[in-house]
């Protein structure tokens, strides 16, 4: 029994049942939690909205799992979603770290395709750059200024083996 359990009179509370749980096995490092939990006291956290953000901009920072966040802070999912339309301020720290980790996914996948690593090759290929070069699994045609194709439709060939318009509905 830890010195957090001797305090409540040998009850486990809620949150500590779910840090256990999720501990470990999901990518939040026990002695990181355990940082956090001295960081931010667990009955200061679930007083305050603005403490409670913070941890959990904190704990995304180490695992991009928004179940995992809420569990580590003590909430639930609804309330960081809340969070999120109530507070332009807290919803673009949140976008700027989600941000980074793309761009971290993004770094590692030019330093595979640097190393020549097909599959990553092919991913850049397929993405909007690659895309905007002719690659990709579609191609996409347009006319003169980004206009219709004009088109038209052939009966067959004539006699003279070229090929015969085909008449239009109305006309003849």
């Amino acid at each position: 029994m830890n010195n957090e359990e001797k305090e409540k009179g040998g009850k486990v509370s809620k949150v500590a049942k779910k840090e256990k749980a999720i501990e470990g096995p999901f990518g939040v490092a026990d002695e990181e939690v355990e940082k956090l939990r001295t960081e931010l006291k667990v009955e200061e956290i679930r007083r305050s909205t603005k403490l409670r953000r913070q941890l959990f901009l904190r704990v995304i920072r180490k695992t991009t799992n928004i179940s995992i966040a809420c569990a580590v802070i003590g909430i639930d999912r609804r309330t960081f979603y809340k969070w999120i339309k109530k507070s332009e301020k807290f919803a673009a720290q949140y976008e700027h770290i989600m941000e980074s980790k793309v761009d971290f996914a993004e770094s590692a996948l030019f330093v595979a395709a640097g190393k020549q690593e097909k599959w990553a090759v092919q991913e850049i290929l397929r993405s909007k750059r690659g895309k905007s070069r002719g690659y990709g699994k579609t191609l996409e045609l347009a006319g003169l200024d980004g206009g219709p194709i004009p088109v038209k439709l052939y009966e067959g060939v004539d006699d003279s083996g070229f090929p015969k318009p085909k008449e239009e509905e109305g006309k003849g």
